[in-house]
């Protein structure tokens, strides 16, 4: 396998991936924080043992591929929290069968994080023994992974990209984006090329602008203000995601400046640092509750971003 055509960042991962022995069957671990490149070289990986375009492997075509991640919930219309333990089975089924094409069988779990107890248990003696002939391949985020699964396979970890290199990479796979924006992106996705993507393709750049703006006006409130950013901020399919990613980076990035005594300056908006710091780190505690919360409630997003947006005002000091 040429690795001239290498992934950009993690060319001592890719080099321990494909230095195997092609003819035994193998399971790996492959884990970093999400948007870095663990599903593109888990694709490449796949392509090259299958002996197919990367194309086949993307677009799910490929008789001797299985991808375990969650599904979406018939009743719902929503992806799933988790991954079943009925597709878990699934997928040792597969790998019993004889390849339809070539000489192997592979299986990209994306990601371990997300499989139910049940699930993992029901993999575990696969990932432990693979079938002859087969290769499996599991992404983690950073999540759970249970020791068991995690002792055997091959764990190699990808590193977050440095900053020229996520300039090149972001210039790359985004088509005219412009090199305000990609210093911004950079900044925010911190080291995932992935993280960036999602935050420029979702408005991610307005939402970080916005707050900024807010930021500068607190402890100033404006209810109108918020509803109309919360309302927009709804309006996108992965506006709530985007926001929350966000919103956690700019609460961490603002109390570590404030615990050195440092400005902070986002999107050309120099942010009020005068700042009540334990009642900052108390809101960063209850957003990671709200938003946990939120998720489990499934409560109004909207109504959410409002109401934590009047609660983090709570921590400006508010000049006499």
């Amino acid at each position: 396998m040429s690795l001239a055509n290498h992934i950009l960042g993690h060319d001592e991962a890719e080099k321990l991936l494909f230095s195997g022995n092609r003819n035994k069957s193998r399971s790996f671990l492959l884990e970093g924080q999400q948007g870095i490149g663990k599903s593109a070289l888990a694709v490449k990986f796949a392509a090259d043992i299958l002996n197919c375009p990367l194309e086949r492997i993307t677009g799910r075509n490929h008789p001797d591929l299985y991808v375990l991640e969650r599904r979406v919930d018939e009743k719902t219309g929503k992806q799933k929290k988790e991954i079943s333990i009925e597709d878990a089975r699934a997928m040792k089924d597969f790998l019993t069968r004889t390849p339809a094409e070539g000489t192997h069988r592979v299986v990209i779990v994306d990601s371990a994080d997300e499989l139910r107890m049940e699930a993992a248990n029901c993999i575990l003696k696969a990932v432990e023994e693979p079938p002859r002939h087969s290769v499996i391949i599991l992404l983690s985020h950073g999540g759970f992974v249970l020791p068991t699964i995690r002792s055997r396979c091959t764990q190699i970890r990808l590193q977050p990209l440095p900053k020229t290199q996520m300039h090149k990479v972001i210039g790359n796979i985004m088509s005219n984006v412009h090199e305000s924006d990609i210093e911004q992106l950079t900044m925010l996705a911190e080291g995932s090329p992935g993280t960036a993507k999602m935050i420029y393709e979702n408005d991610g750049l307005w939402i970080i602008g916005e707050l900024a703006e807010i930021f500068h006006n607190y402890p100033r409130s404006d209810y109108l203000q918020f509803s109309k950013f919360a309302e927009r901020v709804a309006k996108n399919e992965k506006g709530w995601d985007v926001f929350c990613f966000i919103l956690g980076w700019l609460l961490t990035s603002l109390a570590k400046a404030s615990v050195r005594g440092e400005a902070l300056e986002i999107s050309g908006t120099q942010i009020n640092m005068n700042i009540h710091v334990p009642l900052l780190l108390d809101a960063i505690d209850e957003w990671e509750e709200h938003q946990r919360n939120s998720d489990i409630y499934n409560l109004d997003h909207k109504q959410v971003i409002v109401n934590t947006l009047l609660k983090i005002a709570e921590c400006w000091i508010t000049q006499a």
